[in-house]
């Protein structure tokens, strides 16, 4: 597995990737527009995309890096790397109504 920062013009294949994940994973998902928007029109956000060796992408990342902090704005995996519902917080999102996920995994592989 590799992890990739995309750049501020990604190529359509990658756009592709990351919103195939986005609208797998949540009932109100990014547009692509507005992902498209913040990579191009700001300074501060970063979108990193994790390939499996087959370089499926299988998560991805689109956050924002504010001199010391890093706010994430959407983040996603696929369940096929095998994280499990730890815990939910009722709730936690609005329109619609949703639960937030925390999600587990007890070994992860970090070797490059």
């Amino acid at each position: 597995m590799r992890v990739e920062r995309l750049p501020r013009e990604p190529a359509e294949a990658d756009i592709d990737a990351v919103m195939a994940l986005e609208t797998d994973s949540f009932t109100n998902p990014w547009s692509r527009e507005s992902l498209v928007w913040e990579l191009q029109n700001s300074d501060v956000t970063r979108a990193y995309l994790l390939r499996d060796d087959d370089e499926r992408a299988v998560a991805f990342c689109l956050c924002w890096v504010l001199f010391d902090e890093l706010h994430i704005n959407t983040l996603a995996v696929a369940r096929r790397l095998g994280f499990r519902v730890a815990a939910r917080r009722p709730r936690y999102y609005s329109k619609p109504d949703e639960d937030g996920l925390i999600l587990w995994k007890e070994q992860i592989d970090a070797s490059p």
